[in-house]
């Protein structure tokens, strides 16, 4: 939580070319929409976590969920 309140100088976005494989690769029953997956995705690649303010099965289901 401390890093919500205070990040860093600069962010950096990973681009589609990176992200959009990940978010293919995810074996999902069914697939998540596409802020799911773009979310897990991003997790993935920056080694990063996912924190649920609401509960959401199918976002709970996917940061369990392997990388193909």
């Amino acid at each position: 939580m401390h890093a919500l309140n205070d990040p860093p100088a600069q962010i950096t976005i990973p681009g589609p070319r990176l992200v959009v494989p990940v978010m293919g690769a995810l074996r999902l029953d069914p697939h998540p929409n596409l802020l799911t997956a773009e979310a897990v995705a991003v997790a993935f690649l920056y080694g990063g976590s996912i924190r649920l303010a609401t509960a959401s099965p199918p976002l709970a289901q996917a940061c369990e969920a392997p990388i193909a």
